[in-house]
């Protein structure tokens, strides 16, 4: 039996042009030249609607941020520009501004927070939807500006982060999703594991180990996983490694590692649809979407309930699920999976409750 309560919260949609150009330091008061883009629905006389992603390129892509045509060479090489020149709606989809900014050195974080003073005062975004990301040199910056300033970010994904936080942050606790290649001679695999273990300390006060039960070939601590394997937390359960690239959207932090040595794991990373989804998921609900959390209780034996690609696991016979559906959306269809097979049930927007039938 599943028992389900149902809380809608509705965003209304709005529309306008499209921009993508670069912006050399010195022709605005940013602190890093950038590179912006501006959905189709954007409107600047409209009201603060609309998520901002701001990419940390990583050390080859390092430039003084004047001139416009290297500064586009540049910084729209890797993340979402490049994902936006290669024919990618994603951002337009979510209605999401981004801006990609260029540093001449490492990336500061005071630099950082000046920046998103700025794109606050200069866009109309939504100051509780600011996303960070960025690879490498990036990523150790986007674990920086955790530290630093996480109370001012809904949510971060450092790639392969040539860098790590400060354990005795109070900011620790914004939703971080690390990814890195086992085999990474670039940038190795101890910084993204430091971050995730400090991080998981800080959301439940114990230390922790996310590779104690992390599925080594041969049980050889040296090797990968036989497949790319996503680590979620709670501090109730502590680390569970599952296979692939898994949204658990009840848990903080997670860890992706895949098994190669490649130091590219942004690619990959970036071109996973479910990546955003869990990244645009995490503070107020999408534009023209609505907002369901589903929350009740389950019989003994259920390990996991899915709607599309958001799962989570049960604790205790209690479940909680947070998903942005369509507005008017009147029918939640949600996957029941346990040892003895799958249940499809549907949850009506307009009933507080589940039963058997």
């Amino acid at each position: 039996m599943l028992r389900a309560l149902i809380i809608v919260c509705l965003c209304a949609p709005v529309f306008a042009a499209a921009v993508h150009q670069a912006r050399p330091k010195g022709t605005t008061s940013a602190p890093y030249g950038y590179v912006e883009y501006l959905p189709p629905g954007y409107a600047t006389d409209g009201p603060n609607i609309h998520p901002v992603v701001i990419f940390l390129h990583g050390a080859g892509e390092k430039g003084a941020g004047t001139d416009a045509t290297a500064l586009w060479d540049d910084v729209t090489v890797h993340g979402p520009s490049s994902m936006i020149l290669s024919g990618s709606t994603r951002f337009a989809d979510e209605n999401a501004i981004v801006l990609s900014p260029q540093t001449s050195t490492g990336w500061d974080d005071g630099f950082i927070d000046d920046l998103v003073d700025y794109a606050l005062a200069t866009y109309r975004i939504d100051p509780n939807r600011v996303y960070l990301t960025g690879l490498s040199m990036g990523g150790g910056g986007t674990y920086g500006y955790l530290s630093a300033h996480g109370n001012r970010i809904a949510a971060c994904i450092p790639i392969c982060g040539a860098g790590g936080v400060s354990k005795s942050s109070a900011h620790l606790s914004t939703p971080t999703w690390s990814f890195h290649a086992w085999g990474d001679n670039t940038v190795k695999r101890s910084s993204s594991i430091n971050a995730s273990n400090a991080i998981a300390k800080a959301v439940s006060g114990s230390a922790s180990d996310v590779l104690a039960g992390y599925p080594h070939v041969d049980g050889n601590p040296n090797n990968a996983a036989s497949e790319t394997k996503t680590a979620t937390y709670t501090a109730a359960s502590g680390w569970t490694w599952r296979s692939g690239v898994t949204d658990t959207l009840a848990t903080h932090p997670k860890l992706t590692f895949y098994t190669d040595k490649s130091h590219d794991s942004w690619t990959r990373t970036y071109n996973n649809s479910l990546v955003w989804d869990w990244l645009f998921r995490q503070g107020p609900p999408r534009v023209g979407t609505m907002r369901v959390e589903l929350s009740g209780t389950v019989t003994d034996g259920v390990t996991e309930l899915r709607y599309g690609d958001a799962v989570t696991t049960p604790s205790n016979g209690r479940f909680n699920l947070s998903v942005d559906v369509p507005l008017g959306t009147t029918e939640i269809p949600v996957s029941i999976h346990s040892a003895s097979g799958v249940q499809e049930r549907t949850l009506l927007v307009d009933r507080s409750t589940l039963g058997d039938g």
